[in-house]
């Protein structure tokens, strides 16, 4: 399978550094396929956003961050995303 350009970034492993575990763990995340990533905001989970955030400004590979409300609508609206993008 021919690698396919992504945005502004190669979609291949082993090209971008990682400050931290975080920003290894969104790259490979966007690098294998996870185009929308879906979660209700907290302290404990805040080195999510702040991974995202510093990978866009970097323009490494991230999934785009889709903050809600309740654990119930990021669990459907990843279901209803899952469905309609196959």
């Amino acid at each position: 399978m021919a690698q396919q350009p992504i945005g502004t970034y190669e979609a291949s492993w082993g090209q971008y550094g990682a400050d931290e575990w975080s920003d290894a763990l969104v790259a490979s995340m966007k690098l294998g396929g996870v185009d929308n990533l879906y979660f209700v905001s907290g302290s404990e989970i805040a080195f999510w956003q702040e991974a995202v955030a510093k990978a866009r400004e970097r323009e490494w590979p991230t999934p785009r961050l889709i903050t809600v409300t309740h654990e119930g609508v990021a669990l459907n609206a990843a279901l209803g995303d899952a469905m309609v993008s196959g």
